[in-house]
């Protein structure tokens, strides 16, 4: 079985068979209040059967064996879906049959002894444990050091904060520049398996990103992530502006030109199933939009000019998304129209003088270092 970073409300409620795939951000809602009343639910996940990103599965459901339950689909109380079936939508319906030939079979378990398999990922969560707290240990030797010359006073302290914060970011920075290079290194496009030391790279690589989304979470959606993608090998393009996406694979992402990907967004997920990872390339167009909490799913190219709507997924069956078309819902479909403004300059959005970029550099730095300086002060 194969968990992303999921929540479940009732975790002694919910069955799960051999070989299902929960991917990142989904739920398991078998916890509800109800007219004054907490409702408790049984959810059973069947064998190879897969939850898509940020989907939810109420309680009451069953997901048959070698069923699917699409990204951000909600599958309402009491569904029952049965095997090989695609659902899709908010509440979710039925989409397709799945071709079972087209799903990966699993590796035979004695290909990855579960003993061996334990131990490393025990390791990688040790690992982990002493990378995050690593880049402290500056402000630990220089808290000491002050306590040890306390002649030198309040202002010593003040003026040390701001070098330690920036020691701290700078640490954390790099200790995940090193993953992404020494450790993943330039893992090519293609299929895993998920008990294989090329999955248990791309899986350490993946904690690493998210521990930054929380430590290093004032550089998102500022000028200085862009540079920060560059150095981890993501190909962006100028004067694109990017918040907190996650689930991204660097190398295999490409954010052209003047583009925008606003907050929460699953960016080039990659697929786990059936005990396999897919890599595949992810490209996002030329002043395309990507509101907050979408899914583009790993392999997807937006073209340029297209904008994918907030908690929207691209559409499905070959159906082509047109340069500078507009699209939203789960699966989403193409609005006829989209409001747009004329007569502005491009000083006020894509191209701005220098003394607004500078201005903005200004307080952006200001946003990321007083935090960590504060909590060093204190």
């Amino acid at each position: 079985v194969d968990f992303g970073d999921m929540n479940i409300d009732a975790e002694d409620l919910v069955d799960i068979d051999d070989f299902a795939s929960l991917s990142a951000k989904c739920i398991l809602d078998n916890a509800r209040i109800e007219n004054g009343f907490l409702k408790l639910r049984k959810i059973s996940i069947g064998e190879h059967a897969y939850i898509g990103t940020s989907a939810v599965v109420s309680g009451g459901c069953e997901v048959k064996a070698w069923a699917e339950v699409g990204d951000l689909a909600s599958v309402t109380a009491g569904k029952i879906i049965p095997g090989g079936e695609l659902w899709l939508g908010s509440p979710a319906k039925f989409a397709k049959h799945l071709n079972l030939a087209e799903i990966p079979k699993p590796l035979p378990a004695k290909e990855f002894p579960a003993k061996i398999l334990n131990l490393k990922y025990a390791a990688i969560l040790g690992a982990l444990a002493v990378l995050s707290v690593a880049p402290m240990l500056p402000m630990y030797f220089s808290i000491t050091w002050l306590e040890e010359n306390a002649e030198l006073g309040t202002l010593a302290a003040i003026s040390l904060a701001p070098l330690m914060a920036m020691a701290f970011l700078a640490l954390f920075t790099l200790e995940l520049w090193v993953a992404r290079w020494i450790v993943l290194r330039r893992l090519p496009a293609g299929r895993y398996a998920i008990g294989s030391n090329e999955y248990l790279r791309k899986w350490f690589t993946d904690q690493m990103s998210e521990i930054a989304l929380t430590v290093l979470q004032p550089i998102y959606a500022s000028l200085y992530l862009p540079f920060l993608y560059r150095a981890l090998g993501v190909k962006i393009g100028k004067r694109s502006e990017i918040s907190t996406t996650s689930s991204i694979t660097y190398h295999l992402l490409e954010i052209s030109e003047e583009a925008f990907v606003a907050d929460m967004v699953q960016l080039g997920d990659s697929q786990i199933r059936s005990g396999w990872i897919t890599l595949k390339h992810t490209k996002v167009g030329r002043s395309t939009f990507i509101g907050n909490a979408a899914v583009v799913p790993d392999g997807y190219s937006l073209p340029d000019g297209s904008l994918l709507g907030v908690l929207s997924t691209p559409p499905i069956d070959g159906e082509v998304i047109e340069p500078g078309s507009t699209w939203l819902g789960v699966p989403s479909a193409r609005l006829p129209r989209r409001e747009s403004w004329k007569n502005i300059s491009d000083s006020l959005t894509y191209k701005p003088k220098w003394q607004q970029i500078a201005g903005r550099l200004t307080v952006e730095t200001l946003r990321i270092i007083f935090p960590f300086t504060i909590i060093f002060l204190l």
